[in-house]
């Protein structure tokens, strides 16, 4: 990535939160009984093993497609709670869901916070 375009990103972090740079993706892993496993962010263009889950639904202020009726919800509710592990089902979940950042996104927050910290030095600050 060039230093041009990579000035244009930035990257915080405070604690318990991370703001990632660049656009992303999210791919979805599923276990053996194909129930959730865990989700990997990335950026966008890197690919991941698993089932990307983020999709282009406004293009030019519209929709790109229809909306879903309420029965397409009910039934994307049911499936999606279907696949939830054991420990995730309850009011009160047992377990955390495993989200893990790929490589390729730390480095581009890595390249970011560099030119960031370059900026800052050559403006004084």
């Amino acid at each position: 990535m060039t230093g041009s375009r990579c000035a244009a990103y930035a990257s915080t972090a405070a604690e318990g939160k991370a703001t990632w740079p660049g656009r992303k993706q999210v791919f979805r892993r599923r276990d053996g009984a194909r129930r959730l496993a865990r989700d990997i962010l990335t950026v966008e263009g890197d690919t991941q093993p698993g089932e990307p889950l983020l999709r282009l639904v406004m293009q030019a202020g519209r929709r790109v497609q229809a909306p879903p009726t309420l029965n397409q919800v009910r039934e994307q509710v049911r499936t999606g709670m279907a696949q939830l592990p054991e420990s995730l089902r309850g009011l009160e979940p047992s377990a955390r869901y495993p989200v893990e950042v790929a490589s390729a996104l730390r480095d581009l927050s890595r390249e970011a916070d560099r030119a960031v910290a370059a900026g800052s030095a050559r403006a004084g600050g």
